[in-house]
């Protein structure tokens, strides 16, 4: 993992400046540093080497000096690319997949970025175009963010990187996105909390020309053109053929010239990771994970079995209360905007622990989007009108049934004859409820109630005729996942200078989305409902059904009991909401937030809308000068 950084000026552009922004995201490469100048562009990179440590310095170019690529991420498939390019008569001077992204971009041009296996975020500099092409991996692994101000645009893995080139007339906030943030806990892409920076989404490329000017911006990938598996026959063997695809993509996910560990919270994902992992070496391997003094929350117990089971050294870490004191350090220095995401202070916990020891580590991530675990996408097939008519029909509740039928018949007419409803699925994993935003929002903001965000509509738009379980998934996969799950291990990991790679997270395993059929992700088992069924059937012969079909727990720290009243969480969020200086009353009715943290109780859980209180409190403390006008 790296940092990089660029910018476009109207006039020249100075190594100075270059300098500074690297100086904001310092903490993503620890092992080197590098910088590009020529005329008004200017390309930097902070590097945490992982493959070619010797010869992969960047920012790089091809032999001509006429290309130029500043990158982070990793290429899987790169020495594969590299002996396709050799043949078609390039010559190579390294080993990195940095210089096979430079001639694949120079031999294919943008279109290299559909022969990519991995996780990336680039900018290349093409010279003699005098043009900037900077690109995005599918799932959005690895953060870009971008500016175009009126003197230069400008590019960063993160906000801050940019956040101090524009004056401070100039940085202005988005209140729309405050309203997101309290909806989804994130602010969805291309927002963010600034109406000038943008993310550049998942899947997508930039041209920007010379003067600083957006020339194009595309998705160059949709999952839909994911190469399917056809099954032949009733007795296509699809344990075997996903558990071949997981094991394939964990080899070449081990590509790498430093040794690696794995983060093991005993979970399915990670546990299966692990399984494979074992399959594939029989080298000594570290596994990390936390634990809690919540037993509830504590899964301690798991991992261990995991890492007995497959000769792991297991390395383990208690995360107390007072861990909350890492929070203003996440979201200003890292994050640079409000995220909710409260297992991000965890996830720092169990990265700084592995940093300790290796510099990279395998993980679940992903299992739950492209495999279907969510509890969330049962409780949505379970409001399918059909299946909940069925319900209605078996538990002999006539008496609302033609109530039901009309008001369903309704609602799919209305929605072009589709059960995929945008609003029922926002509903849903709205985390602070309107009812509670209308009450917390001064009246002049309380028209952000009715505003509707593009990032969930244009995926809608784009997915709304898809079956309704595959529906969920990649709601989630083109929204939750790259910017709350994946934001929050990458902000966690970079803050310790730890790359993070998730093998179920590959292009080659996404042909699964839509392939793999309904009953292998989501089936009745003794009488509930799994989601990730597959899976779970491939651990199912290495572990007992206590182990494969216990509760999912989830990777979160335990607010529920940290914000208790008299608690030492519940004082420091009292401590900033409750601040008179604090920007919060600008927005919100403090008095009405004061009463819901009196309410707080395990039997009526507010943790998740205090959390995201406590989240703007800390980021409106840092950043007193922003304009919401």
């Amino acid at each position: 993992m790296c940092g990089i950084v660029g910018l476009v000026k109207k006039n020249n552009c100075a190594e100075a400046e270059i300098a500074s922004m690297l100086k904001s995201i310092n903490h993503r490469g620890p092992d080197g540093e590098g910088i590009f100048v020529h005329q008004n562009i200017g390309l930097g990179h902070k590097r945490l080497s992982i493959i070619d440590l010797a010869t992969g310095q960047q920012p790089m170019c091809n032999s001509e000096k006429n290309i130029w690529i500043t990158y982070n991420g990793e290429l899987y498939n790169y020495q594969q690319l590299k002996k396709e390019l050799q043949n078609a008569g390039h010559f190579f001077k390294t080993n990195s997949d940095t210089e096979v992204i430079i001639y694949a971009y120079k031999h294919w041009g943008t279109s290299c970025l559909s022969r990519f296996r991995g996780m990336f975020a680039f900018c290349i500099a093409d010279l003699s175009k005098q043009e900037l092409f900077l690109a995005r991996d599918i799932f959005g692994i690895k953060p870009l963010v971008y500016c175009t101000d009126k003197d230069f645009f400008a590019f960063s893995s993160e906000i801050n990187g940019i956040k101090n080139l524009i004056s401070n007339d100039n940085l202005s906030g988005s209140v729309e996105a405050i309203e997101y943030f309290l909806r989804y806990q994130y602010i969805p892409a291309p927002q963010t909390i600034y109406k000038n920076i943008n993310k550049l989404e998942q899947g997508h490329y930039l041209i920007v020309d010379f003067d600083g000017n957006i020339i194009k911006n595309e998705s160059y990938f949709t999952f839909n053109d994911t190469f399917a598996i056809h099954a032949e026959s009733s007795n296509f063997d699809w344990e075997q053929n996903v558990e071949q695809a997981l094991e394939e993509s964990v080899n070449a996910h081990l590509l790498s010239d430093v040794p690696l560990g794995l983060f093991l919270s005993g979970g399915i994902d990670s546990t299966l990771i692990a399984y494979l992992l074992r399959k594939i070496t029989s080298a000594k391997i570290k596994a990390f994970t936390i634990s809690f003094t919540e037993q509830k929350h504590d899964e301690l117990k798991f991992a261990q079995e995991v890492s007995n089971k497959y000769d792991f050294e297991l390395i383990h870490e208690v995360v107390e209360p007072d861990s909350l004191s890492v929070l203003s350090h996440l979201i200003n220095e890292h994050c640079g905007e409000p995220f909710g995401d409260a297992s991000v202070v965890p996830t720092y916990y169990l990265s700084k622990l592995a940093r300790q020891h290796v510099p990279l580590v395998l993980s679940g991530d992903g299992g739950d989007e492209i495999f279907g675990g969510y509890y969330s996408y049962i409780k949505w097939m379970r409001n399918n009108p059909p299946d909940a008519l069925h319900a209605k029909w078996t538990y002999k509740e006539y008496a609302g049934i033609p109530r039901f039928i009309a008001g369903s018949t309704k609602k799919f007419l209305l929605n072009n004859c589709n059960f995929n409803i945008l609003s029922e699925w926002t509903d849903q994993l709205t985390i602070t409820e309107k009812n509670i935003r209308k009450k917390i929002w001064n009246n002049d903001f309380q028209y952000l109630l009715s505003k509707k965000n593009t990032a969930f509509a244009q995926t809608h738009k784009e997915w709304k005729k898809t079956d309704r379980f595959t529906y969920a998934q990649l709601m989630d996969i083109h929204t939750y996942l790259p910017y709350s799950v994946l934001a929050k291990v990458d902000i966690a990991s970079m803050a310790v200078g730890l790359e993070v790679r998730p093998p179920i997270l590959d292009k080659n395993i996404s042909k699964f989305i839509y392939s793999l059929p309904l009953n292998q992700k989501y089936q009745k088992y003794k009488g509930k409902f799994e989601g990730k069924f597959i899976l779970k059937k491939i651990l199912q012969k290495h572990f007992s059904d206590d182990f494969i079909f216990r509760h999912k727990q989830g990777f979160t720290a335990p607010l529920n009991h940290w914000f208790l009243e008299n608690s030492l969480g519940n004082k420091l969020i009292r401590e900033k909401i409750l601040d008179n200086k604090n920007l919060l009353n600008t927005f919100f009715n403090v008095s009405e937030i004061e009463q819901i943290i009196k309410e707080h109780s395990l039997e009526n859980d507010q943790s998740g809308f205090l959390w995201q209180m406590f989240v703007l409190c800390i980021w409106f403390e840092n950043n007193k000068e922003i304009n919401f006008i």
